[in-house]
This record gives C-alpha cells, structure tokens and sequence, in this order.
C-alpha cells in the first residue's frame, strides 16, 4: 500500500483507538518481548493507545519496525504493513485472544494480493452489494473464507464480488457483524490540471458558471460595532488561473454513523472585498470551493495587512486576525465578517462583527 493510502486510513485508526483503548503506555520492545498479539510491543497481554500510535506510525514510516516487533504480522524483517494496524486496533478493542475463522470471507478495498489489502469480514452477497452502491474510487473484491487469514485479515486470493454470486436475500444483506473496525477510506483532494477536469459530477468550470463576477451586499455591524447600521459592501470574484482542487465524495462504510459528503471542487479566485465606508478595501487570492450550484470562500488578515481604516479592538489579546467568510450562488450571497482573538493562556475566541446579505431579502430558490 502507497503512503498516500496509508495516510487516508491513519484517520480512522487513530480515532478508533482514541476512542476506545485507553490502557497503560508500552515500553520499547526488545526482541524477548515478540510476542502472539499483534500490537502487544511490551508482551503484557494488552495493546493500548501508545501502542497504536506507535505502530501506525511505523506503517508510515515514520518509525523503525525494530521499536516494536509485535506489529511484523507478515513476518519477521518484512516491515509493518496497514493490516498490521488495523488487527492492532481489533486487539485493543476486544483483547488478544483467538479468532475465529470468518465463515463468510471478507469484503476488500483496493489490492487484494499484491500487498496487503484492507479486507472487512462480510459474506459475498453483501460485498456485491457494497460493491454496486460504493463510491469510493477503489477496486472492491470478495475474499473466500479458505482465503483469508483470520488473524491479519490478509486475502491470498480474491474473486470480482458480484460475478456468479446468489442472488441477494434480505438476510444476506444485513449488515456484518463483526467485531472488527468498519473499512474507512477517505480518498485525499487532489489537483486538477485545468477548470474542465471533472471532480466525479462537479467541475471548476462548472462552479465559477455559478456564481457572479461581481455581488453588492449590505453590511449590518453589530450594535457595539461603530459603523453606521447598515453599510454597502461590494464583493468582486475573478479567476486568474489559480489552482484547481477536487475534494472527493466520502461514502461510509457499512456500519459507520457518518454522513455521506457530496465532491466538490476548490478553485483560488481573486477577491476584492470592499466597503463604502472605507473599513475594508481588502484584495486577497482564498478558495472558493463549491459546486455547479455556487460556492463559499473565506479568509483572514493581521491587523497589519488591512487595507481599509479598519482597527480591531481586542486589547489584552496575543494574537488578532479579522476574517471573512461568505457563501455565493447565482445573484445570492451572505456571509460574516469576524474577529479571531487569543487571550493569554486561553483557547481562541471567535467575535463576528457584522453581516452581510444582498440588497433583496429574499434567498435563492
């Protein structure tokens, strides 16, 4: 597995394990303390959340495998492998006893064979299933449980899911109920080379089609604010060949309580963002990011790099920035303008300082 694919499951193992183990720290291993529970680096019969911490980041190489042996569940000397982890958490979650053998095979993401593969104990009829109403831009095969190892959760050999399976009953399509962490692929954005390169239904072309070049908008300052109550305000959006980003769709995996999120694609425009009153006369580049139905953008200025006559006010505060964050689409556009200060000591705080909606009330259909 690339360290790109590691990178986009390292999320979900450390939540999990966050989540879950919270057990006592390990040692660094020594070579008398290999042990069969894979993630146990200090043999204590436990893994805990250092533990885990330790051995994703010996997956991504960040750390020699020799520091805990324990996760070498492919062999001695072979390195440690994103299988490797995901056991781990398994053992942190439900101890390090042994597994029985699946009795249905396993659903897995990307490359079954070639290396190790990321494989969730399923029966066929629902990895065809899954296979049919997944987004995710991944190959998706079907281990047979005389091929898959129980204790890596490794396939030596897998079959496309759907071709020659049964067809699906109720039953078979409940949901598996393995212990096991659910398979979480979060694709990473990526660029794109032109606005005309699709980001799976959406384009840049398409979300700067959405929206206008140029937004009026009245500003209504807070009562504390020393503006008047209500200030013109003129936002003005130019593309200008900034880089094109496509944010891929995230589908959960079975048995996952999170939401599905639609593509979108972040292009980096121009924006002018101007007062009549004079407080912002700002021209930052930001990223818009959207769809063919509009788009939102923000950004944030120290109180130096304001071009208007705009002063914050935070005193006793460390670190000041004033922001704009805005959403546009066809002839509509509302947003906020904030402060962001740090009290010595503190957590940030976020103080909006004024809105802005366009001159007619009234939202888009």
């Amino acid at each position: 597995m690339t360290i790109a694919a590691l990178g986009r499951v390292r999320p979900i193992l450390v939540a999990v394990a966050i989540a879950s183990a919270t057990r006592a720290s390990p040692t660094e291993a020594t070579d008398s303390q290999v042990t069969d529970c894979i993630g146990d680096c200090n043999a204590d019969g436990l893994v805990t959340i250092d533990e885990i911490v330790t051995g994703i980041d010996m997956a991504l190489g960040g750390t020699d495998a020799a520091r805990c042996p324990a996760f070498e569940c492919n062999g001695a000397g072979v390195g440690v492998s994103i299988n490797c982890a995901v056991v781990a958490v398994d053992h942190a979650l439900n101890g390090c006893g042994e597994e029985p053998a699946s009795d249905d095979g396993a659903c897995c993401l990307g490359s079954c064979t070639a290396e190790p593969s990321t494989c969730q104990p399923s029966s066929r009829d629902f990895c065809c299933f899954y296979s049919q109403v997944s987004a995710i831009p991944l190959a998706i095969w079907w281990c047979p449980p005389d091929q898959l190892d129980p204790h890596t959760h490794r396939c030596t050999s897998c079959v496309e899911p759907c071709l020659g399976a049964p067809t699906p009953t109720p039953s078979s399509l409940a949901v598996p109920t393995s212990t096991a962490p659910p398979i979480d692929v979060h694709v990473p954005p990526f660029p794109l080379s032109s606005l005309q390169d699709s980001c799976w239904s959406e384009t840049g072309a398409g979300l700067l089609a959405g929206i206008r070049p140029e937004y009026e908008g009245i500003l209504k300052p807070r009562p504390e604010t020393p503006w008047p109550p209500l200030v013109p305000l003129t936002v003005r959006l130019s593309y200008r060949g900034g880089a094109v980003t496509c944010y891929p769709p995230y589908v959960p995996p079975p048995r996952s309580t999170r939401a599905f999120t639609r593509e979108q694609v972040g292009v980096v425009v121009e924006v002018q963002f101007t007062t009549a009153n004079g407080a912002f006369a700002e021209t930052v580049d930001t990223e818009l990011k959207g769809g063919s139905d509009g788009g939102t953008l923000s950004f944030s200025r120290r109180p130096d790099e304001i071009q208007g006559t705009y002063e914050p006010d935070l005193p006793g505060y460390d670190v000041v920035s004033v922001g704009a964050s805005g959403s546009f689409r066809d002839e509509w556009t509302n947003g906020v303008v904030f402060l962001i200060g740090v009290p010595p000591n503190q957590r940030s705080v976020y103080a909006p300082i004024a809105y802005w909606q366009p001159d007619s009330d009234a939202p888009p259909n």
